[in-house]
C-alpha cells in the first residue's frame, strides 16, 4: 500500500468536500445520502437546479404502468431543460435500473418494453432485436469498419453506406468504439446495423448476431460487461444498469 505509507510519513493530503462535476438536486441527493441526510427533491423541471424528482411506486408493475405514462407524454408533448428546449425522447432521455433480468423492472424487460414505446414504427427485420431509430450501447472496447454516406441516399437506406476508399484519406477504415458508447442505429440489414456514434460522431458499421430459433434473451443478472445475446458488439441502451453508466 505506497498510498498509505506515503501518507503516514507526513505527506500532505487534503479531502475533496465541494461537489465541482456536476450540478443540481440529483448531486446534491448523492451527497445527502452518502453522508446519511434526507434528500431533497423539486416538483417540477423548471431549472438546471431542480433537476430530481421522486415518485413512488409499490410494485414492479406500478413502476410498469407509470414508465408508460411518461413515454406516453414523452410522445405527445416533449419534456423541455430549463432554456425552454424540447427533449428528444430518446436521445435526451435515460433510464436506469438496478438488475439486468430476473425482473419486471430490469434491463433486458425495460428495453423491450421502452423500444415498442418509443420507437415502435422503425423499420425492423426478422434476424435480430434492433429497429432504425434504436438506441444502442456498445459491450466491448475495439475497432468497428468506418463507413460514409452516398450523396442523395436517405440515412436508413442500408445499401447508401459504403467503406472509405482512397479517396477519402481523412477519414480512416476503422473507428475506435469504447465499452459503454451511446449511439443511435441509422439502417439495417438482416445481419448488420449502421450506427452513429457520439461524442466524438462516428459512422460505423456493427455485426450482429443473427437470431436462431432457439435464442432466449440473456437471463445472466451478474451486471458484468459481457455481450447479451442477439446484440453481440451492441445492445439496446434505453434502460442501462447503473453498473454500465
Amino acid at each position: 500500500y505506497p498510498l498509505r505509507d506515503m501518507l503516514d510519513a507526513g505527506m500532505p493530503q487534503g479531502i475533496l468536500t465541494d461537489i465541482r462535476r456536476n450540478c443540481g438536486l440529483i448531486v446534491k441527493a448523492c451527497s445527502d445520502i452518502k453522508n446519511g441526510f434526507r434528500y431533497e427533491t423539486c416538483d417540477k423541471f423548471d431549472s438546471e437546479e431542480n433537476n430530481f424528482r421522486s415518485i413512488e411506486a409499490a410494485t414492479p408493475e406500478d413502476t410498469l404502468t407509470m414508465i408508460k405514462s411518461l413515454c406516453e407524454r414523452l410522445r405527445s408533448k416533449p419534456f423541455q431543460d430549463a432554456k425552454g428546449k424540447n427533449l428528444d425522447a430518446i436521445d435526451d432521455v435515460q433510464f436506469l435500473c438496478v438488475v439486468n433480468a430476473q425482473s419486471l423492472v430490469g434491463r433486458v424487460a425495460l428495453n423491450t418494453l421502452l423500444q415498442d414505446e418509443l420507437n415502435f414504427n422503425g423499420e425492423r427485420v426478422s434476424t435480430h432485436q434492433f429497429r432504425v431509430g434504436d438506441k444502442v450501447i456498445s459491450n466491448k472496447n475495439g475497432k468497428m469498419p468506418s463507413v460514409i454516406q452516398s450523396p442523395g441516399c436517405i440515412n436508413n437506406e442500408f445499401g447508401g453506406w459504403y467503406s472509405p476508399g482512397d479517396s477519402h484519406d481523412e477519414i480512416p477504415f476503422e473507428r475506435y468504439i469504447a465499452n459503454g458508447d451511446v449511439g443511435r442505429v441509422l439502417a439495417i440489414s438482416s445481419s448488420s446495423c449502421i450506427v452513429r456514434f457520439n461524442s466524438p460522431e462516428r459512422y460505423v458499421k456493427v455485426n450482429v448476431p443473427v437470431k436462431k430459433k432457439d435464442d432466449r434473451r440473456d437471463n445472466d443478472d451478474n451486471g458484468d460487461d459481457n455481450e447479451r445475446k442477439g446484440g453481440g458488439p451492441i445492445d439496446l441502451a434505453y434502460a442501462i444498469t447503473f453498473h454500465k453508466s
